[in-house]
């Protein structure tokens, strides 16, 4: 893990299996960011893998001044998406906020009544079913639909910035 935290960022994201633009795109955006390699094979080391990567990334955060109660926030596309669910739920008070890209959310229906973070969902039309389902059962979600959401990340990137940028210096205000 290789966190890029610019200067003056209001939170820090952490990208499972995203591209580099979407990370280099939220960094201009004034939002930290760590990439991370996660297993897409299985759900449940994909969410293992996420639990110790927020903790170990909070840990770090939290030891270095300049980071110190930056609030935490998930990006998922396909599969990690669903783990990046799963581990907003395992992790309530620790993930502020979350986007999920094309996601499986299907993965993880059974978690999502216990995500407590506001959720983006960012879906194309052929996602569009499974996402509804999953906003259905989250606390606090918006389902977004854009044509080529698979594809089109400068689209992408501009909504997700924008939804971390306004819940995850909202959530460094709670804590």
């Amino acid at each position: 893990m290789n966190p890029s935290i610019p200067e003056n960022a209001t939170g820090v994201v952490l990208l499972a299996n995203a591209e580099e633009s979407v990370a280099a795109a939220l960094n201009t955006a004034g939002l930290g960011t760590v990439l991370l390699d996660v297993p897409e094979e299985d759900m449940e080391p994909l969410t293992m893998t996420l639990l110790h990567a927020i903790d170990e990334v909070t840990e770090g955060l939290e030891a270095a001044p300049r980071t110190a109660g930056l609030p935490l926030g998930l990006y998922g596309a396909g599969t990690t998406a669903a783990g990046t669910l799963a581990a907003a739920a395992a992790r309530p008070h620790t993930v502020a906020a979350v986007v999920s890209r094309s996601g499986s959310t299907d993965l993880a229906l059974p978690c999502l009544p216990r995500v407590r973070a506001p959720v983006l969902l960012i879906t194309g039309d052929d996602t569009h079913a499974a996402n509804q389902r999953a906003a259905d059962l989250l606390e606090s979600a918006e389902l977004h639909v854009i044509d080529g959401a698979a594809d089109d990340l400068t689209e992408v990137t501009t909504q997700a910035a924008d939804w971390f940028n306004r819940h995850l210096p909202r959530s460094a205000l709670r804590h």
